[in-house]
């Protein structure tokens, strides 16, 4: 999936204008995907990148990242860009990246979590 987001992207990218917002917010989508793809390569599996918390860590950040740079796209840019599901995107970091940490840290996070099961 990240990819075949990244070709999309670097496509989209070099029709976009030099160094405007939309052209900022892609080139920080493709550093955070191209991050996430190397900090993961020597990863088999979910439990390896579960178990290694500096990793997730890197790559929760840059799936965050990736997703903050879905809002500062313009209205019009994402309109005429919509073979991509921006939406669905933005929503991984809305959604799924508070999860994915909650699901990871529950159990560190002492008092706060025997408070809110």
């Amino acid at each position: 999936m990240l990819n075949t987001l990244s070709l999309t992207l670097k496509i989209i990218s070099l029709k976009t204008p030099f160094m405007s917002n939309n052209k900022l917010a892609l080139m920080a989508m493709l550093e955070s995907i191209e991050k996430i793809q190397r900090f993961t390569s020597d990863l088999s599996s979910w439990e390896d990148l579960k178990n290694d918390e500096e990793t997730f860590d890197a790559c929760l950040m840059n799936f965050v990242i990736i997703g903050e740079s879905v809002l500062r796209l313009d209205v019009q840019f994402i309109e005429t860009n919509n073979q991509i599901e921006w939406n669905k995107i933005r929503g991984f970091r809305n959604f799924d990246c508070t999860r994915l940490f909650w699901n990871r840290y529950r159990g560190s996070l002492g008092y706060y979590s025997k408070q809110n099961p």
